[in-house]
């Protein structure tokens, strides 16, 4: 008769296999991190919610990362498939809590991102009810929300 228990020999193999890919990971990751800072860094754009949001991303994606090669960990470690699949539920449940409070803050950023790009433009003129005014047009040119929400695309600048 099989047992449910895995052979220590393999579950040696296993745990170094799961050690050497997230080393692998977290040096892609961390590289990725960098290069996306140096770029950032020299458009100075790291201040602005859009860069706001990369570096919250890769926070989150560090965080997300590190939770699956505990959880590989763990089920290498599990002493029969009950306790893995209990520790595979448990995972479950609390990243979906985890993903859906990150995914609220970048929510946040975005609508932050958004507010930043309906103020007036330095030296814009505010039209009637306080809202500026890009050119006669409407809301396809008014500065503001309302232009920008509803996608409206701003006039090209004619070539020479």
């Amino acid at each position: 008769m099989k047992s449910d228990k895995p052979d220590m020999s393999v579950r040696d193999v296993a745990e170094k296999g799961v050690e050497k890919a997230r080393d692998a990971i977290d040096f892609l990751l961390d590289a990725a991190r960098n290069t996306a800072e140096a770029v950032q860094s020299s458009t100075k754009t790291d201040k602005e919610p859009a860069g706001q949001a990369v570096q919250k991303g890769f926070g989150f994606a560090k965080e997300n990362i590190t939770a699956v090669f505990d959880l590989a960990q763990k089920l290498v470690r599990a002493p029969d498939l009950k306790q893995a699949a209990q520790l595979q539920a448990d995972f479950v449940k609390t990243q979906a809590g985890i993903i859906t409070k990150q995914v609220e803050e970048l929510r946040n950023l975005s609508e932050a991102r958004e507010g930043e790009e309906g103020r007036p433009a330095a030296g814009a003129k505010a039209g009637p009810g306080g809202d500026a005014k890009a050119g006669p047009a409407g809301d396809a040119r008014r500065g503001g929300a309302a232009g920008a929400k509803a996608g409206a695309a701003k006039p090209e600048t004619p070539r020479s």
